[in-house]
């Protein structure tokens, strides 16, 4: 929970590699645990982060996904987490312009005082030239609210073209897997059986 203390997460950000073009990066729904420390009780949530690379570098997505833990593994706010985040990707990597987001329910505000239950806080820091360009700024934002990323969703996407309905289906023909069928066929396990097949190959 406090492994955090004792590492920096400057050694990662500096694992850079070329990249042509000054595109927004943005990776989102990074999973992180602190420790609040006015009680002190744990508080979970996601952080989404873009920046706009520039000097021709970019980092490793997982690099800030370790940023963001490294700096969650100590007693936190979730608003100086937000902070401490945006300012280590703007000393290590110097982007043209940084923005972090920070959802996260708190343990404090759950099970003691007025237990509000499914209460979330939203933290927001930005940097660089997005502070000053409200247009690019609410479009990275509004990309970073979209709907969540669904861990099975490119799965059905493959299931739809290449798996076929072992058994008769609603129409009593045999034929291209519906939606439905999807469902059902991820739960019979042929999720795993196709990926057994891609790692043979």
């Amino acid at each position: 929970m406090f492994a955090g203390l004792g590492e920096s997460p400057a050694r990662h950000l500096a694992r850079q590699f070329p990249q042509d073009g000054s595109a927004p990066v943005m990776v989102t729904n990074i999973p992180f645990t602190s420790m609040c420390e006015h009680h002190p009780l744990p508080f979970s949530g996601v952080a989404h982060i873009a920046y706009q690379p520039q000097h021709g570098r970019v980092v490793g997505r997982s690099k800030l996904a370790r940023t963001v833990q490294i700096l969650a593994r100590r007693p936190q706010q979730q608003e100086r987490l937000t902070q401490q985040v945006r300012t280590a990707i703007e000393e290590h990597i110097d982007p043209a312009g940084v923005l972090l987001m920070l959802e996260a329910t708190h343990s404090c505000m759950q099970i003691r005082g007025a237990k509000a239950h499914g209460a979330a806080m939203k933290t927001r820091s930005v940097g660089g030239r997005w502070e000053r360009d409200a247009a690019t700024r609410r479009e990275i934002q509004e990309m970073m609210a979209g709907k969540s990323f669904r861990p099975f969703s490119w799965i059905e996407h493959v299931l739809e073209k290449h798996i076929r309905v072992t058994g008769p289906s609603r129409t009593g023909q045999r034929g291209p897997v519906h939606r439905e069928d999807t469902a059902q066929n991820l739960k019979r396990g042929a999720c795993a059986r196709m990926l057994k097949r891609q790692q043979k190959r």
